[in-house]
């Protein structure tokens, strides 16, 4: 499958929660990109609840001015955690090239903001540097997706995703 990329001009980047999540214990989104190229089968964003179309891996926003909109918005918002890659996964492939989830944990860096970043990507430690910064100064947290250890059931239902040896292997 291509997936097409294109440039998108979002009005905010973070979403607050009306609670705390329970689950991830997170109070604000954060998605750097509208689509995935990873094309799991499971993936709950594609669900009709999000309001995502059915091109949601064919055609990848890449939110250009994500940094900027945050800027705005972070004077204004309680410092708590930020979480990115709810809907969408934060380093997929795209991020190599644009370096917008980099750029926005700088961002997050400059401002306290603590952090979890959920990914199927080893690309993650790229930013290992940024996430250590964060986590002086706040708290970092990353959330590794490894739905199994066989790499042909893994590509069968995460077909674009990294596999699971190099996920496990950013762990480490």
């Amino acid at each position: 499958m291509k997936t097409e990329y294109r440039p998108y001009r979002a009005r905010s980047t973070v979403n607050k929660l009306k609670h705390v999540d329970d689950w991830l214990w997170v109070s604000y989104t954060l998605n750097p990109y509208r689509g995935c190229a990873h094309l799991c089968v499971y993936c709950d964003a594609r669900a009709n609840q999000y309001g995502l179309s059915a091109t949601f891996e064919q055609v990848v926003y890449c939110k250009e001015n994500a940094v900027d909109a945050l800027e705005r918005q972070l004077p204004r918002l309680k410092r708590s955690i930020v979480s990115t890659g709810g809907v969408c996964d934060a380093y997929q492939p795209i991020e190599a090239e644009r370096r917008i989830t980099r750029r926005i944990l700088e961002t997050l860096a400059r401002h306290r903001f603590p952090v979890e970043v959920l990914t199927k990507s080893d690309l993650v430690l790229r930013d290992l540097d940024v996430l250590q910064e964060i986590n002086g100064v706040a708290w970092a947290g990353v959330l590794f997706t490894i739905t199994t250890f066989d790499p042909v059931v893994a590509g069968r239902f995460e077909p674009y995703a990294p596999s699971p040896e190099r996920r496990l292997t950013a762990l480490e």
